[in-house]
């Protein structure tokens, strides 16, 4: 179904979405297999209570729901399918985890990913690659995070899943290619924050594995750490650029790590 233009001249109609919509809850009820279902929607117009209904519908029946924040530089609650309050809703960061002037913003955003000096093939050159701006890359990117992330769980765990698994988007890898002369940026999403852990719960760095000893830092709940090695309840952990000492990662029901990834080390030691 084609439900877009190819031409980025022109534009599509909220019902050709609707309709897209209508097809894939129809080939989900048909096919009932079980397997997760990540749409992406990398696109953005007016507001549109239809779409957002459209959307609804679909998380409702089990779909993650991806969609483009936009590119006007505006509340994103402003627009749909970003404003739908049932999707994961994409705005854009750059290589210095800033936010960029283009990207839609406020409180209608889910999460943030890698939209700017993306990665991309050129339209022109065969083989040739460009720098990419756009929310509709960073949802894409998302899409895919997701697609590969949520293999037998229901994707109706989407939102809850990204929203602990997120990374700034300072675990970038950067590299520069010539271009008429000029260096290009081009940045892709590192595999690192897949290794990394969050902490649950606000907590210090020790000089050693002990209660009693030094501590070296204190680190608040949701920082993002490495670690390198567990020792009998405790873990050596460094904040990346930062401290590095031990922390009391308890066997609780509530460990004191999160993996962020399916091969970080902390799932490893559950």
């Amino acid at each position: 179904m084609v439900v877009l233009p190819c031409s980025r001249k022109m534009t599509g109609e909220a019902s050709s979405l609707i309709e897209a919509a209508e097809w894939l809850l129809i080939r989900e009820a048909d096919h009932g297999d079980g397997k997760p279902v990540i749409v992406n929607m990398s696109l953005a117009g007016k507001w549109s209570r239809k779409i957002n209904a459209a959307v609804g519908v679909m998380t409702a029946n089990g779909l993650a729901v991806v969609v483009a924040a936009g590119n006007n530089g505006e509340d994103a609650c402003r627009f749909s399918p970003a404003s739908a309050k049932d999707a994961v809703t994409v705005a854009a960061t750059g290589p210095q985890d800033e936010t960029p002037g283009f990207s839609n913003f406020g409180t209608c955003v889910d999460v943030h990913a890698p939209g700017k000096l993306l990665t991309a093939v050129s339209e022109g050159v065969r083989g040739g690659y460009v720098a990419s701006n756009g929310t509709s890359g960073a949802a894409a990117l998302v899409s895919g995070l997701l697609a590969r992330s949520v293999k037998g769980k229901g994707a109706t765990t989407a939102a809850a899943w990204l929203a602990d698994a997120s990374a700034p988007a300072v675990y970038w890898r950067k590299r520069k290619l010539p271009k008429d002369g000029q260096d290009m940026l081009l940045a892709q999403a590192s595999p690192l924050w897949r290794k990394l852990c969050r902490l649950n719960s606000e907590t210090n760095l020790r000089e050693r594995p002990a209660p009693s000893a030094r501590k070296l830092a204190s680190l608040a709940a949701g920082a993002l750490l490495e670690i390198e090695e567990f020792e009998d309840g405790w873990a050596l952990a460094s904040v990346p650029g930062g401290s590095k000492g031990w922390l009391a990662n308890g066997t609780q029901a509530r460990p004191a790590l999160s993996a962020l990834g399916a091969n970080a080390p902390c799932m490893a030691a559950r």
